[in-house]
């Protein structure tokens, strides 16, 4: 917007004076309006006339100046990995609308070499109330209110792995291999009650493609009767690597996925752990506004269900579309 002041045409900041001359009510009026006064009682046509200034006029608050005054910005903070990356993508577009739904603006930071320290100081630096650290990252310790995105049910993903496991028996499988981005995935393996493996080895995946793609020829060269993996790109790399280079192999693949999408039409894949990442942003940004606004008291997430679908069941088919979404 373009305003005029001593006869010069400048880019200016709009002002509460600005909201208030144009609604034509008490700068003091729009102050309290603007930052929900408790107990101050206004006409409904006066609270219509100071939303269509702001609307009008395209008022934005200065974060700086309200953190300095009320002690928050309103703003969380979201690190995710490579935006390039569909599922990051994706993740970030709902993540967006989920804060707006709540009442807050989100700033991202990428973090493509795993490890979110830096993202963190960033984000901090630009005085963010809390942050929601990606699924894929081990965030360690932060300076603000922060959750990661882990609300899944550990009770219910064990369960759906244990099936998992039941199955892969049922088809004479004997040794697997894991191949994992963050630690809870041994730890959900090494609790069960039984497993019908008498050979299973857990590998963490590395972030560089040329070094994922050595870790998945080897582990092919070991040839384990079954493949765990918590990433569909993963899965997509170890399917060329096994058809280029090993045709004789064919291992049963199961995947965990929280989206859908044509690569489930992979024959390879034989079924998914699956459960509801839009389910899982919901209730981790939900917790973490309750947090800010309760000066950090730890709101963990409602746990979100997870189970096992095999491929022969219609449920799976039904994950197989052509473009690529959340669930």
């Amino acid at each position: 917007m373009i305003l005029i002041r001593n006869g010069r045409n400048s880019e200016l900041r709009v002002t509460l004076k600005d909201v208030a001359r144009l609604a034509n009510v008490n700068f003091t009026l729009v102050s309290k309006y603007i930052n929900q006064t408790p107990g101050v009682r206004m006409r409904p046509e006066t609270r219509q006339r100071i939303e269509s200034a702001i609307h009008e006029l395209k008022y934005q608050p200065i974060t700086v100046a309200r953190a300095l005054r009320y002690g928050r910005t309103d703003t969380l903070g979201l690190i995710v990995g490579n935006l390039t990356n569909e599922y990051f993508a994706h993740y970030a577009d709902s993540a967006i609308i989920e804060a707006e739904k709540l009442g807050f603006r989100l700033l991202i930071s990428v973090c493509k070499d795993g490890d979110p320290e830096k993202a963190i100081r960033g984000l901090y630096a630009n005085q963010v109330d809390g942050i929601v650290c990606c699924d894929c990252f081990n965030p360690g310790s932060a300076p603000c209110p922060m959750l990661t995105e882990r609300s899944f049910s550990m009770a219910s993903m064990k369960k759906a792995v244990a099936d998992s496991m039941r199955y892969l028996a049922e088809h004479e499988c004997s040794s697997i291999t894991g191949l994992f981005t963050d630690d809870r995935w041994p730890e959900i393996f090494s609790s069960l009650d039984h497993t019908p493996f008498i050979s299973q080895d857990f590998q963490s995946l590395p972030h560089d493609p040329a070094e994922r793609r050595k870790l998945l020829r080897g582990i092919c060269g070991k040839r384990p009767d079954a493949i765990f993996s918590t990433g569909w790109k993963t899965v997509n790399m170890l399917s060329v690597i096994l058809e280029k280079e090993f045709p004789d192999y064919d291992p049963l693949i199961i995947l965990w996925a929280n989206c859908k999408g044509h690569f489930l039409a992979n024959p390879r894949i034989r079924g998914v752990l699956h459960t509801s990442t839009l389910l899982s942003i919901k209730e981790t940004f939900t917790s973490l506004a309750n947090m800010v606004a309760s000066s950090g008291e730890v709101r963990r997430p409602a746990p979100v269900p997870c189970r096992f679908i095999p491929r022969e069941k219609s449920a799976y088919g039904e994950l197989i579309v052509e473009e690529f979404s959340l669930t």
